[in-house]
């Protein structure tokens, strides 16, 4: 299951990792340090700093190999950023370079109306704005 978080803090990332969640998107990334912060709360040493919990039901409250199954959930877990803003459009290649992050995803909604013409995905800029160059996105990482 996927969660889009609402916000970027560790105590609302980790509550859903806990759960379980295999993936989260991460709405309005505007800047690369927004999305390194759910990196470092979403995953385990070395990729991030998350919790150890041995004891949830993420693990079906048994741990029998830590580092087998810390690899495995850095390995498993997914992470989006949503492109929501200008600043974000401005920042995105340096977004798609953050270590771990597995894609870029249009918040088509939230852009345009920050592009200032809302809804509409017809207009001459929008259209620019969302034709990014593959240089924009291809160094995107994937661990």
């Amino acid at each position: 299951m996927f969660v889009r978080i609402p916000s970027i803090s560790r105590e609302c990332i980790l509550k859903y990792m806990d759960m379980g969640v295999v993936g989260l998107l991460v709405p309005m990334v505007s800047t690369s340090e927004e999305i390194k912060r759910v990196v470092e709360y979403s995953k385990y040493e070395p990729l991030g700093k998350r919790g150890i919990s041995t004891k949830r039901a993420h693990n079906d409250y048994l741990c029998k190999d830590m580092k087998v199954y810390m690899d495995t959930a850095n390995e498993e877990t997914m992470i989006f950023a949503q492109i929501e803003t200008r600043e974000g459009l401005r920042n995105i290649k340096r977004i798609a370079e953050t270590k771990s992050l597995d894609g870029l995803i249009v918040g088509p909604n939230e852009l345009s109306s920050d592009l200032g013409i809302p809804m509409q995905y017809k207009n001459e800029l929008f259209k620019d704005a969302v034709d990014l160059p593959k240089s924009a996105y291809e160094n995107c990482v994937h661990d």
